[in-house]
């Protein structure tokens, strides 16, 4: 399941960054394989807001499909 799927208040583990270049940019982000966030909104052909251990961050939609994750807890 990519980032972009995960319904709002889910929490996940980041499983992998497959392209090379975001990868790069989520680790400027702080993001990377082992993190966990919690969806916070999806904002209709928008970002979609997560808080991590970095905070709270407005990932663009291309990078939300190209992380890889895991869901840890399910979201109400």
């Amino acid at each position: 399941m990519t980032l972009d799927q995960v319904p709002r208040g889910t929490r996940v583990k980041i499983d992998d960054i497959a392209n090379v270049k975001r990868k790069l940019e989520a680790a400027r982000l702080g993001l990377g394989p082992g993190a966990w966030v919690v969806v916070i909104r999806i904002v209709p052909r928008g970002p979609i807001i997560v808080r991590g251990e970095a905070g709270q961050l407005a990932l663009g939609r291309q990078l939300a499909q190209e992380i890889t994750v895991s869901v840890v807890s399910e979201g109400k």
